[in-house]
């Protein structure tokens, strides 16, 4: 906590009453010459010392200025990160999706769940479903660019935005997501490793389309994966639906 305007009174009370007393003087000077020259010395010395207190008041209020900004940031990426897997947020998917939007270039929404992820977590417990979801997390990072956006929607769903890049190119990188999960053990905390596979659902942004518009039409593909027997990828044709007009 900063010291208050009081706190400062109490702090420089001494230096307080010099300065009164020199306003007094300049009033009513002392009687001989050696009375003011004692008096001035003393202001003299307390006022280097206020500007020393001064630099060292100046310091800790840039240091607690620094943590401050620091605990600002941390909070930030709180607010914005998944506390599990590190990736961002559903949150931060709702700001993301309409920036993109607006800079006018194309991209993709990817929706990935983690197929009968329930039996994981019921066979093996919550803390190993939560390595399978972290060991998930790690695929959809390594598989994407610096520039797309990777979020944990929720559970065991996750959200990504392709940037720049049309709906082809997004099935062919959907479809290596979708093979290295299906390829790889996902390693348990008994040290046991199972066996995952996931469906995802792939839209192309169409000038028109709103946030819900582009979440919706993703999720049928997802759907519609899940139907086709899981482990596939989905597309929702662009323009193919009246959502889109």
């Amino acid at each position: 906590m900063q010291p208050n305007r009081h706190s400062y009174v109490r702090l420089f009370s001494g230096e307080f009453t010099i300065l009164e007393e020199a306003r007094n003087d300049l009033i009513e000077p002392p009687a001989s010459q050696e009375a003011l020259m004692q008096r001035y010395s003393l202001l003299i010395d307390q006022y280097d010392k206020l500007l020393r207190t001064a630099l060292k008041l100046s310091r800790i209020s840039d240091i607690q200025g620094q943590s401050l900004t620091n605990q600002n940031h941390r909070l930030k990426q709180q607010s914005e990160t998944d506390y599990l897997t590190g990736l961002y947020n559903v949150r931060k998917l709702g700001e993301c999706i309409p920036a993109w939007m607006s800079k006018g270039l194309p991209f993709v929404l990817l929706l990935l769940d983690i197929d009968y992820f329930k039996n994981i977590n019921d066979t093996y417990g919550h803390l190993s479903g939560d390595e399978v979801l972290k060991s998930v997390a790690n695929i959809l990072t390594e598989q994407t660019g610096p520039n797309d956006f990777v979020c944990r929607s929720g559970g065991e769903e996750f959200s990504i935005l392709l940037n720049n890049i049309g709906l082809l190119q997004a099935e062919s990188v959907a479809q290596n997501i979708r093979e290295k999960v299906a390829e790889s053990r996902f390693w348990l905390l008994a040290g046991e490793s199972v066996g995952i596979t996931v469906s995802i659902g792939a839209v192309e942004y169409a000038p028109g389309m709103s946030s819900e518009d582009l979440l919706v039409c993703a999720d049928d593909a997802l759907y519609l994966s899940k139907e086709l027997g899981r482990n596939k990828v989905s597309l929702f044709p662009p323009l193919s639906d009246k959502r889109h007009l």
